[in-house]
């Protein structure tokens, strides 16, 4: 017998696994693959992105992306802010290399 809340706005995958107890709040999204195991409440607003697990008795917080895709994890912080400068300066760096090859072929 499972006793779960599932908000009538919600929108869980057919694909999704979720166990007894389970509350997911709001316009929550739960994508193909998730897991969300026993006791676990996901507040409204929520995106659980695809192949996803949620452990027992665990709190997602309100508007929280779990799961998200592919970032790099060997930066200091995963912040977009920190991601654009380092791909901007390898950017400038490639055009200056690629100026410098011009410019010394170029020259006698």
């Amino acid at each position: 017998m499972k006793i779960n809340y599932i908000s009538e706005k919600a929108r869980v995958s057919t694909e999704a696994t979720i166990e007894y107890g389970v509350r997911i709040l709001g316009r929550t999204e739960v994508r193909e693959k998730c897991k969300i195991k026993s006791f676990t409440a996901i507040n409204e607003d929520s995106t659980i992105h695809v192949n996803t697990t949620i452990g027992k008795y665990s709190s997602v917080g309100k508007k929280a992306e779990i799961g998200v895709p592919k970032h790099p994890i060997n930066y200091l912080s995963n912040s977009q802010f920190l991601i654009m400068q380092k791909k901007n300066i390898l950017i400038i760096v490639k055009a200056l290399i690629k100026f410098h090859l011009r410019y010394t072929k170029k020259q006698p």
